[in-house]
């Protein structure tokens, strides 16, 4: 059985295909600094499926908003 933050990982990960390509690495999600896996999980547990959010990456080792 998927957990919510599975649900919202799944979601995420099948916007974002669309969007980022291989080494782009998320820093921020919704104001929450992404370090690890950990704070990845955190984020997303804060986070309602369809609700809008703002997501910071670097790409080529630039900042992307």
């Amino acid at each position: 059985m998927l957990s919510r933050s599975d649900d919202l990982l799944h979601e995420l990960r099948s916007s974002l295909n669309r969007v980022f390509v291989q080494d782009d690495v998320i820093v921020e999600i919704a104001g929450q600094s992404i370090t690890n896996i950990y704070d990845d999980t955190n984020a997303l547990d804060l986070l309602k499926i369809g609700q809008p959010v703002k997501v910071i990456y670097t790409g080529a080792g630039v900042e992307t908003r």
